[in-house]
Order: structure tokens, then sequence, then C-alpha cells
């Protein structure tokens, strides 16, 4: 069945033969896809609302996965016991809600062996997040979709790493594979910053934000510095 660019790289950071839960399911596209394929023997999906649960039943008795895909009502990591899925995956909502849902469901999420998370929004506040709470960024996917960027985060729980502030600002082991995607994505950041800076200059009492502008720009220049280094790498290794 055909996904969305996001959601087929969602799926495709889903290792073969594990168990996944799909939290907030909404049509169920992800597991139908990850049990039709044959990539997961069985999916647990969940989603908040009843609605988009049942647009999921529809979904998965149509492509004829019942024997292969729980659904189950309920929020957040609350549906699904902790060691049930191997692979927690939680998208297409704001960086503060998937911070909320990962507390409240901390001893689901932490007996899983990685989580595929795709916040939508407060990105830098969501990696700080995840290094407090010893989740370790195996790699990060970047994509643009509709003249939207998205990141999609493979991350594994109980393991120290140290992020720089580039890294929680713009990324940390970003894909080989992303890196045309990524570099656009910084000259993107970078002409924004550099027109709200222009905008505010000479204005009472922005000298504050102008300085913050000014070390986004410089975090901006270092990590294109580094894109165009002989090596070509990407990657953001721990320090």
């Amino acid at each position: 069945m055909a996904l969305s660019r996001r959601l087929e790289t969602i799926a495709g950071l889903v290792p073969p033969g594990t168990t996944a839960a799909d939290i907030g399911t909404d049509h169920g596209l992800i597991p139908a896809a990850l049990a039709g394929r044959g990539i997961c023997p069985h999916v647990i999906a969940t989603d908040l609302r009843p609605g988009p649960l049942k647009a999921a039943r529809s979904l998965i008795r149509t492509r004829g996965l019942e024997d292969r895909v729980s659904l189950r009502l309920g929020d957040g990591l609350a549906p699904v016991r902790p060691g049930e899925a191997d692979v927690i995956i939680v998208s297409g909502m704001g960086g503060a809600l998937m911070r909320r849902i990962l507390e409240n469901g901390r001893e689901t999420a932490a007996a899983a062996s990685c989580l595929i998370l795709s916040p939508q929004s407060e990105l830098e506040a969501f990696r700080s997040f995840l290094w407090q709470e010893s989740y370790f960024i195996d790699e990060e996917r970047i994509l643009e979709e509709d003249g939207k960027y998205y990141f999609i985060l493979r991350v594994h729980p109980g393991e120290a790493q140290t992020l720089s502030q580039e890294e929680l600002c713009f990324g940390k082991n970003v894909s080989s594979a992303d890196l045309e995607t990524y570099s656009n994505y910084l000259l993107r950041e970078t002409a924004k910053a550099e027109r709200l800076r222009e905008r505010l200059q000479g204005l009472s009492g922005e000298e504050a934000r102008r300085e913050e502008l000014t070390a986004r720009l410089d975090l901006l220049a270092a990590i294109r510095k580094t894109l165009g280094s002989p090596d070509g790498s990407g990657k953001r290794e721990t320090t």
C-alpha cells in the first residue's frame, strides 16, 4: 500500500521481525503497512479517539490483517504493557504532547528496544528532553513534504549521550542519505534568522532577541561548514 514519504520513512526505520506499537495511529496506515509487508509479525495500534480507531479497524479488516494488528483505545502508551512492544512509534503530534506521552508511559517506553519519534514542533526542547531522559539518538532522518520539513528520530532508551547546542537545535546523527535535504533546511533556517534579525535592527528593547538570532546564525554557519568538509559527513558524533 502507498504511504506518504514521511510515513514511508518511519516504516523504513522499523527493524524487521519486531513487534511495533503505533501510538496515535489515526487511520492505521503504518500498522497496515508494517503487517501487510511482513516487516512486523504483530503490530499494536492505539488511539485516544474512537473515530480514528474505527477508520483503522476498517482498513485492517479490508487488508485482511485482523490476526496481525491489535487495535486499542486509550491515551498515549497506557494501552501498551511494558515489554509488549519492541518498537514504539509516535508521530504526527507536537513535541510537548509527545514528551507527555513518554513521561506518562515511562516504564513502557524504557522497556522498548527503540523508539521512532517524529515531533512536528518544539524540536530543540524535545531533543533536550530526550537527553535528560537518557535516550540515545541513533539517527535522524529529515525530509521535505508539501513545503514543510520533518525530522524523524530513532532513539534507544537508557543510554547516556551528550548533545552540543548545535545538535540540540539542528539535529544529532543526521543520516548521510538526507544531506541534500538537510543542507536546504539549514539554508532556509539561515534566511529566516537573517530576515528576522534585519527587521529587529534598531528597535528598542529587541537587543537580546537580536543577540539570540546572531548566536543561532553562528550555529548554522558552523554546521554548514561541517557539511562542506572533505569527508562529506553530516553526522554529529558524541564528544
